[in-house]
């Protein structure tokens, strides 16, 4: 058997300490890559606002915020992976408004 780095006290990723994990629970591959955000260096343009008042209240406000993700946080009072997924939500629906907005054949 391999020698694997895993963060589990068991060589076997399926069992911990406390047995089994469940069906649909599978231990993360200690090698996984992640993802890198399509809305990295994402920017909100002044011709936006009309779009953003369009959004839902909830995605307007994490639209409107500024500052650092810890400053962020702190206005919010949520955890920062909160944070990340209602940002990432806003700017989906952001984009899809714009996609609307210029139409199937792109801006004009």
């Amino acid at each position: 058997m391999p020698a694997t780095t895993s963060h589990l006290p068991s060589p076997d990723p399926d069992v911990h300490d406390a047995g089994l994990l469940g069906n649909r629970a599978k231990a993360i591959p200690p090698k996984q890559k992640r993802v890198a955000s399509p809305f990295r260096g994402f920017v909100i343009f002044e011709s936006d606002e009309s779009l953003i008042a369009a959004l839902q209240p909830n995605h307007q406000n994490v639209l409107r915020l500024m500052g650092s993700y810890a400053e962020m946080v702190e206005q919010l009072q949520v955890p920062a992976g909160t944070l990340r997924s209602r940002l990432h939500r806003a700017r989906a629906a952001l984009v899809a408004l714009r996609q609307q907005q210029s139409g199937p054949e792109g801006p004009s």
